[in-house]
């Protein structure tokens, strides 16, 4: 049925468009302490806020006008009262929450174009749109602006606002346009005491086209059928009214369309679902103290109405009011809009009851697309912003479980998703899909969907740009990676391109990485400390390793962040320089703690396994992963406890595993080196015989197998374990010497192949 984004809201009174905006701005221009210019109310000289950028000081004029609200005139007048004031900045931007105006977009250009011809301060002007942009471009400002949008869970993960380390693709957006495909499921019916039931029906055709997304249609005829409004009920007018409001909201006419909104609720109020379109204009128009303020009365008038109770949680939570579970009225506790609401609640609020409501109203029975797609996008957010847990599937039982849902929530696939009619939403929710599978270890199906999508919806082929390369990512396709990212640079934000450039890098592809980072420097000019890294392993890897290792040789490890300190190590282990790459990693045991990020222990523990300081390595890893449910995490746990003679904590981590880890072949290698350290021939009987079976053509798998059959089986069984060779075997020299003077003395020979 429905779906709620909470939107960005606009700042109810100037003095919060100001706070926004240094918000805003500070982290756009990367300036943690931009400077509020007096207060509100004060004369500023035509700026409100300074923040320092890598070319200058830059002034920022705040202006919180509705459309229509800045003209040519107001550009004029900010930038004379700059000049007058004398302030030595680089740029003025007027920053407003007006809708974008081309005319004084051009306006402020000419002015621009003119004063640096006179070596003066540049002029833009960025509207309510360009605001939001920035919010959702920039991580760091989600939790306070933005707090359902998916830019970490549905970006490649990153931490402290750059790439670490090997990190997994997200689908942008997903949460996108579900309020507004929420209200078309809540378009009001005619009244049964219509005298006019012709007027009745031909709304109820309006509604059809709302609901189609038909919107173009749907105001012709509701332009038709103003001719003869004269002749409608209060209740078909009100209708009417309503349906033109919808009409314009969903082609991004806010304001406009909450005018009608309350011009509805003024023709006929008795209705609840016209009663919350009142409450969504206030909304819409920034007051949320009236919208809150009408929530509340209108809640009395209709106290059983789940319209309303949605509308006037809606603004609660938009004025950044948090929620319990008790404020779940206990009748609308199995509606699926109802658990949904509270999921972004609870999700803006950064609870974990985010996960449990999501769930819940993706099982609800009520629970139609908008809700499934809403809840989707809620379950993999949450998923996608744990970049440790991502990248190495050590979810919490519930996250991991919820994941499975999403994917459930849409199958058969066949008929629940490829068949939803409208393309944005279908490929809206199998993104969804796409990544719940990504995240739970199957990138294979992930990326059949995107190359789905790429296919049947091209509209939206750049949205899944991101999943696409986190997909191949997963799947070692390497080089396909490589590709597909020259091919698609300008359907790449940021963090994708970093993905993109670290692959190039580690393959030593130096053309690739030079476009890519080409690419990256236009999308965000400013350096970052990781493409300079990156720039080194390209080197090292296309043969200029020497130049590289001389200038890391020489550089001071003091003043270096713990990311550039690994890398330097591990460049030196590399290159064999493994005293010098010791000097890096006695600076790094000193600098990092349990108050480090996770990504950052992760990659330490990584370089001190290379360096051979396990009792190090085991104690960060134990503090990334302290539940052992990731089994890469676990892998490295027992490599580090195996090699630095903790027989042990082996044994016990070993005896903790699921059964199913021992699979994995890397794992199970480590885990057959643990058991031979214990002489545990009991474990290393079952180990191998794991192992035979996941190689059966290769001789090493034999060889071990019959290593320790000789230790574990009678006499009389020997020749029977023996028999059970495959004819045809692969290997090394040595292995098939080993293998052959075993068939020869206690089998059936085979054929060997070097």
């Amino acid at each position: 049925m429905r779906a709620f984004e909470i939107e960005i809201s606009k700042p109810t009174n100037a003095d919060s468009f100001e706070n926004m905006c240094t918000d805003v701005y500070g982290v756009v221009f990367d300036d943690p302490t931009p400077k509020r210019n007096g207060r509100s109310g004060q004369k500023q000289g035509g700026v409100d806020i300074f923040v320092t950028s890598r070319a200058g000081r830059i002034g920022i004029q705040c202006k919180r006008y509705v459309d229509g609200g800045v003209t040519t005139k107001t550009i004029d007048d900010e930038v004379a009262a700059a000049d007058a004031a004398g302030w030595k900045i680089v740029r003025l931007i007027i920053a407003t929450t007006a809708a974008s105006d081309t005319a004084l977009v051009k306006h402020a250009q000419e002015v621009s174009d003119l004063r640096q011809a006179n070596g003066q301060f540049l002029v833009e002007v960025e509207s309510w749109t360009e605001i939001c942009n920035h919010i959702q471009r920039y991580d760091a400002l989600h939790p306070k602006y933005s707090p359902n949008s998916a830019g970490g869970a549905i970006a490649v993960l990153r931490e402290q606002g750059e790439r670490t380390g090997a990190q997994i693709a997200a689908m942008p957006a997903t949460m996108e346009a579900t309020f507004k495909a929420a209200l078309l499921q809540m378009l009001p019916t005619g009244r049964t005491d219509s005298p006019n039931g012709l007027v009745t029906r031909q709304l109820d055709k309006v509604n059809d086209l709302l609901r189609g997304l038909k919107f173009q249609a749907a105001q012709e005829l509701l332009a038709t059928l103003e001719t003869e409004i004269a002749s409608f009920d209060r209740h078909q007018k009100a209708r009417w009214t309503l349906q033109n409001g919808i009409a314009h909201w969903q082609q991004n006419r806010e304001e406009v369309a909450a005018e009608w909104f309350l011009r509805a609720y003024d023709l006929f109020w008795d209705d609840e679902r016209i009663a919350a379109n009142k409450i969504r204009a206030h909304i819409i128009q920034g007051d949320l103290k009236l919208a809150n303020a009408e929530g509340a009365r209108l809640l009395g008038l209709f106290p059983l109405s789940l319209h309303v109770w949605l509308a006037a949680t809606n603004a609660r939570i938009c004025e950044n009011e948090d929620l319990t579970e008790a404020e779940l009225p206990a009748r609308f506790r199995e509606e699926a809009d109802a658990l949904q609401m509270m999921a972004y609640a609870f999700y803006r609020q950064q609870s974990d009851l985010a996960v449990t409501y999501a769930r819940r109203a993706l099982r609800a029975k009520d629970a139609g697309l908008f809700t499934r797609k809403g809840a989707a996008g809620i379950i993999v957010s949450v998923a996608g912003k744990d970049g440790i847990s991502a990248d190495f599937d050590a979810y919490a039982e519930d996250l991991r479980e919820g994941l499975d849902e999403v994917i459930a929530a849409f199958e058969p696939a066949a008929t629940e998703l490829w068949r939803i009619e409208n393309s944005q939403h279908r490929a809206e929710a199998a993104s969804h899909v796409a990544l719940a599978h990504m995240l739970t270890g199957k990138p294979g199906v992930a990326l059949a969907i995107c190359e789905r999508i790429e296919t049947e919806i091209p509209e939206y082929a750049d949205n899944v740009a991101a999943l696409h390369i986190g997909s191949l990512l997963f799947l070692r396709r390497h080089e396909d990676l490589v590709k597909f990212s020259i091919a698609h640079l300008n359907a790449l934000d940021e963090d994708g391109l970093l993905l993109a450039a670290e692959t190039a890098a580690n393959r030593g592809e130096s053309e690739a990485f030079a476009r890519i980072t080409h690419a990256l420097r236009e999308h965000a000019p400013d350096e970052k400390p990781v493409v300079k890294l990156l720039e080194m392993v390209c080197a090292c890897n296309s043969g200029q390793s020497e130049k590289v290792v001389k200038e890391v040789s020489e550089t001071p490890a003091d003043g270096l962040d713990l990311i550039t300190l690994s890398a330097f190590a591990g460049l030196m282990l590399n290159a064999g320089r493994d005293s010098e790459a010791l000097r890096f990693v006695e600076v790094i045991k000193k600098r990092v703690s349990t108050h480090s990020s996770s990504r950052e222990r992760l990659i330490v523990a990584d370089i001190l396994i290379r360096a051979d300081q396990f009792s190090d390595a085991v104690g960060l890893l134990e503090s990334v992963d302290p539940s052992g449910r990731s089994l890469p995490i676990q892998t490295r746990r027992l490599r580090a406890l195996l090699f630095g003679g903790y027989r042990r904590k082996s044994k016990d981590l070993l005896e903790k595993v699921p059964p199913e880890w021992l699979s994995d072949d890397a794992f199970r290698r480590l885990a057959m080196g643990v058991a031979q350290e214990a002489n545990d021939w009991s474990q290393l009987e079952l180990l191998a015989r794991l192992h035979r079976e996941a190689h059966p053509e290769r001789a090493e798998a034999w060889v071990f197998w019959y290593q320790v059959v000789l230790h574990t089986r009678p006499p009389a069984q020997i020749r029977n374990a023996f028999s059970e060779a495959p004819e045809r075997l692969t290997g090394t020299l040595k292995q098939i010497a080993h293998l052959a003077a075993a068939e020869l003395q206690y089998g059936k020979p085979v054929e060997l192949t070097l």
